[in-house]
């Protein structure tokens, strides 16, 4: 990577930073703080000022597209219930998460389906609220999405199953309530297939990258009920059946 590479990763992390920091939208991207890689979006994640990781997101548009990951700010973790401030883009995701009970480090062999499966103790049901710093979402460049956690807003942690002996989530009923009406009911409807296989190769790139999956942390794996917006004052729930329940609501 050029001198000129490394100074846009540098001009984006800042811009973004302040956004975070600010809660003021970032209006204009510089052509100087333009990326045009994954490689550099994941450079702006660790130049960013998150506190403590509670976990990661992880996801893919198709079984056979490359999956993208983003760490997850403890700070904008919140249980199920909870009633958080209006503004924002309020858009929703219903998702399956992983809580792991078992660190997965760096290792001479990559990891498998078999391996992440052992070390997941529970799958939990989850929001994730959509937000970004960038005033033009959603029409950004990947890269952009990428490098601004992937435009995560918010998690809301819902309760939990204990990790099944034989799981099958592309089968698993989701309902998705608002304001008492339901707007999505189905089976599976995560469009990246099979989450472990997501799971197994997140620890496979954090640990390409120096970095590893511990026990305790929540991986949220990609949305099951598409992105629907929450309209102020009103709520959702979502129950993913045999597992666990999330709701929120949205201030007036």
């Amino acid at each position: 990577m050029d001198a000129t590479d490394t100074g846009a990763v540098a001009r984006l992390a800042d811009l973004l930073a302040r956004s975070l920091e600010t809660g003021t939208p970032i209006a204009r991207i510089p052509a100087n703080a333009c990326i045009t890689s994954p490689a550099e979006a994941y450079r702006v994640q660790d130049m960013l000022r998150l506190g403590p990781i509670a976990g990661w997101k992880v996801g893919r548009k198709s079984p056979t597209a490359t999956p993208i990951r983003a760490p997850l700010p403890a700070s904008r973790l919140h249980r199920s219930g909870v009633t958080l401030p209006r503004d924002g883009l309020w858009r929703l995701e219903a998702e399956l998460a992983f809580r792991l009970v078992r660190d997965l480090p760096p290792t001479d062999r990559a990891y498998d389906r078999s391996d992440v499966a052992a070390a997941v103790g529970e799958v939990v049901a989850v929001f994730e609220i959509v937000d970004s710093r960038f005033a033009a979402w959603p029409d950004l460049a990947p890269e952009l999405a990428l490098a601004d956690l992937q435009s995560h807003g918010a998690l809301v942690v819902g309760s939990a199953a204990p990790m099944p002996a034989k799981p099958a989530f592309a089968e698993t009923p989701v309902r998705l309530v608002i304001d008492g009406g339901t707007v999505v009911e189905r089976r599976g409807g995560n469009p990246a297939g099979d989450i472990l296989d997501l799971l197994a190769w997140l620890a496979n790139a954090l640990a390409a990258a120096g970095k590893a999956l511990r026990a305790g942390d929540l991986v949220t794996t990609g949305s099951t009920t598409g992105l629907l917006p929450l309209a102020p004052g009103s709520r959702a729930e979502a129950e993913f059946a045999g597992i666990g329940r999330v709701a929120v609501a949205r201030s007036a």
